[in-house]
């Protein structure tokens, strides 16, 4: 930061020596506001000036104690921490957990629909040995007695 001196006012301009201090530090010209990169990309609290974009940090006059501080909060460390290990985890690792839990999934419908089939079954057999008809006179949705078998897979 450096005090220029234009016009008997003292203006007060960014150094970018900064962004080698604090490697995290990114600005807007647009803006004219600091930043944080992993804050703004990463960070789930949006709860600090560094990581809001519609906020920032202009206060260069405190620059110094406000970067330090915000570089030991547990926001910016988890969300540094998610920066740098963002891509590194590989695409086939993801897609072997994707498929096994598809597989899983798979075997608890197919565990599901076995044990319906089983009761079926059981229905069908029961019926068989006691010598029982399986339909009834009349197996609409409103009638009272719609049948042996559809009133024991129901039961």
């Amino acid at each position: 930061m450096k005090l220029v001196k234009q016009n008997n006012v003292f203006l007060r301009k960014f150094n970018p020596k900064m962004y080698e201090k604090y490697s995290w530090l990114c600005g807007s010209s647009i803006t004219n506001k600091l930043y944080c990169w992993p804050c703004l990309l990463f960070s789930k609290k949006e709860s600090s000036v560094w990581s809001l974009a519609q906020c920032g940090y202009d206060d260069l006059n405190n620059l110094h104690t406000a970067a330090g501080r915000h570089d030991k909060t547990a926001s910016h460390l988890t969300a540094f921490l998610a920066h740098n290990t963002f891509g590194q985890t590989r695409i086939n690792v993801l897609l072997d957990n994707q498929k096994s839990i598809a597989i899983t999934k798979h075997n608890e419908q197919v565990n599901r629909n076995r044990e319906i089939l089983r009761r079926l079954i059981r229905a069908t057999c029961f019926l068989v040995v006691q010598e029982i008809p399986f339909r009834g006179h009349d197996e609409s949705e409103n009638s009272r007695n719609r049948g042996n078998y559809i009133e024991l897979a129901y039961f």
